[in-house]
């Protein structure tokens, strides 16, 4: 009686145990994506927003035609930047009424300016 008693404790400590043990939860990749889209934009917004960085900009003009443009950002106010033009890309561009020259000062987003080498 008490080996019986001892085996139906032990598979009844088993049961308990195996129950207590519950599945790992599966990440949604949604969220993953997301937390993932968040992490790269905060660290590109750490990159840029640092006075003396060197910043470029993607400008897209019509339907496949692409320009550069680059500069050193003066300045920074929250999550604005103002950066110094100094290679205005191949073609003539003019942006929040500044045209985009050697020397010129765009204030812009942040997230508008990608660091540059």
């Amino acid at each position: 009686m008490e080996l019986r008693l001892k085996t139906s404790l032990a598979l009844l400590m088993m049961a308990l145990l195996c129950g207590c043990a519950a599945a790992p939860e599966r990440p949604d990749p949604a969220a993953e994506r997301a937390h993932a889209a968040a992490v790269a934009a905060a660290e590109a917004r750490a990159a840029v927003a640092v006075p003396g960085a060197r910043v470029c900009r993607r400008l897209v003009l019509g339907i496949g035609n692409v320009d550069w443009v680059s500069g050193v950002v003066v300045a920074v106010e929250g999550d604005v930047v103002t950066v110094q033009i100094d290679n205005p890309g191949r073609m003539s561009h003019v942006l929040d009424g500044v045209a985009v020259v050697r020397g010129a000062r765009l204030r812009s987003g942040v997230e508008l300016w990608t660091p540059c080498g």
